[in-house]
């Protein structure tokens, strides 16, 4: 059962794995790379923090003790949209939004409404909000509430 609204106060964490090039290290500090938002449903996977089991155990998002995870608030995802993609018929504004997804209580995705198309002009649309996704991780530091040990 899931709940029905994720909240735009909200903190989602999102897992990196220590063996990926989904982060790197910039001076003292790591930074995201929009690579780590990437996902073949153009949709990206997150966990609720409040709702994990124990509440807010970063280590509940981890598939590895060596995974790094890292937290962003629903409401500043919500505020990167919404995004225009252009079709024959107009152009079209997707809004960034974060719903339950899934059997798993806490999970959920970031997604926008409408969903992008499945055709290049979605994907560059998807990897835009990779991209402002990327930066508003980055924005606030510390990145990583859970530095990957690689």
């Amino acid at each position: 059962m899931s709940v029905p609204v994720v909240e735009n106060d909200e903190y989602l964490y999102r897992r990196v794995s220590a063996k990926s090039d989904w982060y790197y290290r910039s001076g003292d500090r790591y930074m995201i790379h929009q690579a780590a938002f990437q996902d073949n449903t153009l949709a990206t996977s997150v966990d609720r923090a409040a709702l994990l089991s124990p509440k807010n155990d970063p280590t509940q998002t981890q598939r590895n003790p060596t995974d790094g995870v890292f937290c962003i608030k629903a409401g500043d995802v919500r505020d990167l949209g919404p995004i225009e993609t252009i079709t024959p018929s107009g152009t079209v504004k997707h809004h960034v939004d974060v719903i339950p997804d899934g059997p798993r209580r806490a999970h959920a995705i970031i997604t926008v409404n409408p969903r992008f198309p499945n055709t290049s002009q979605g994907k560059g649309a998807h990897q835009q909000l990779r991209l402002l996704l990327a930066r508003l991780v980055n924005g606030n530091p510390p990145v990583f509430i859970l530095e990957p040990i690689p």
